[in-house]
């Protein structure tokens, strides 16, 4: 969307001025623009025509005041636009003349084709009906900017309901206004709802649009054999950054269906592919996701290994190593009480060295540890 606003901006200026200064309606535009003057505000567009995926990305400018500046930048399908599907592909230099219509009101749009873009003017009418509509749901005094917001992020009277129902009463109009923002929608609670997730809350639809959960992300990964995951479970995963192709790499490695719980705390803790490969490399092939976890939780790196193993504690076990960073041993203690290696320290006496009082760690208890001489 940057792109638009460097690269389109100047588009809007070069090619259409003119369209912006007075922009030409006809027949039921025309009536349109004629029935309300309050509320109507004009500005410049610029998009992105995505014909190939179906998509327009848009951007929409307004001058507020005498020197202020408002862009509003949004992502639509192309049928949305009505009258734009027809007459796609255009030329360059071709005329475009299209409508966007919301609940709270219509934006029609004038401009210009070049190269896959477009730019022009357009002029937003607010629907006259709107503000009574949504006081027939519980919103009173619905402010002219408030309706123009409402238009441009399609909050309307379908996504007040729809809220209304998750949260069992109406949102305060502020409320709406925000989550509509967020890119929530009637059409993607919906969505939510025929793929089998159902929110808990207004704000948990807020978390699974912001985090991009979707209706294909649902599907593949009920395909992958997970069943239906909660609405909880799809934002923990994505607010970690567990994707389908982090899964799919887990499972190529021998790791088959690990709880999505489980995911989310691999990427949290940076148990990655490139983490697992390294430590096969060096000798922990088939280490267990708890066992890795719990490596990334006390400190137990690759680094710590590599140290360990140099001053003659070779082929511990991940359990052990593990063990060893619970009880506070790190490779500075080790260095001190060997002289750096030179001395042979058991394990089990490096421990009891570490906590002269006995104190015991869980399961890992002085007895754990050999009471061998490294060789």
């Amino acid at each position: 969307m940057n792109r638009l606003s460097k690269g389109l901006l100047p588009l809007v200026c070069i090619l259409c001025v003119p369209l912006c200064a007075a922009q030409q309606f006809s027949g039921a535009e025309h009536a349109l623009l004629q029935s309300d003057a309050q509320g109507v505000i004009t500005g410049e567009w610029a998009a992105e025509f995505r014909p190939d995926t179906g998509t327009a990305h848009l951007m929409i400018h307004r001058r507020v005041g005498t020197s202020g500046s408002d862009k509003r930048y949004f992502r639509l399908a192309l049928y949305r636009l009505e009258g734009l599907a027809q007459a796609l592909p255009i030329q360059n230099g071709a005329g475009l003349k299209f409508r966007l219509k919301r609940d709270a009101g219509a934006f029609l749009f004038e401009g210009v084709f070049k190269g896959g873009e477009g730019a022009g003017g357009y002029t937003y009418v607010p629907d006259p009906s709107f503000a009574s509509k949504m006081r027939d749901l519980g919103y009173d005094r619905i402010s002219p900017e408030n309706q123009f917001l409402m238009a441009v992020h399609d909050i309307g009277l379908s996504l007040a309901g729809e809220l209304r129902r998750l949260k069992g009463a109406n949102l305060s109009l502020d409320e709406l206004i925000s989550i509509g923002r967020e890119g929530v929608s009637a059409d993607f609670i919906r969505e939510l709802r025929s793929a089998g997730v159902e929110p808990e809350s207004e704000k948990q639809v807020a978390e699974l649009r912001q985090h991009g959960v979707t209706e294909d992300f649902i599907g593949e990964i009920e395909a992958m054999g997970y069943g239906r995951p909660s609405a909880k479970e799809l934002i923990d995963m994505r607010l970690m950054g567990v994707t389908v192709a982090f899964i799919k790499e887990l499972e190529a490695m021998g790791y088959k269906r690990p709880p999505l719980s489980q995911l989310a705390s691999m990427k949290m803790h940076g148990v990655t592919a490139g983490f697992i490969k390294e430590l096969e490399a060096r000798g922990y092939k088939g280490a267990s996701i708890d066992q890795m976890l719990g490596m990334k939780l006390f400190g137990v790196t690759l680094g710590f290994i590599q140290a360990v193993e140099s001053l003659g504690y070779r082929g511990l076990p991940i359990d052990l190593l593990t063990c060893l960073r619970i009880q506070g041993v790190t490779v500075d203690f080790i260095n001190r009480v060997t002289d750096k290696g030179q001395k042979k320290v058991s394990l089990r006496e490096l421990v009891r060295l570490r906590n002269p009082s006995g104190q015991s760690k869980g399961s890992c208890e002085l007895q754990v540890f050999p009471d061998r001489i490294p060789d």
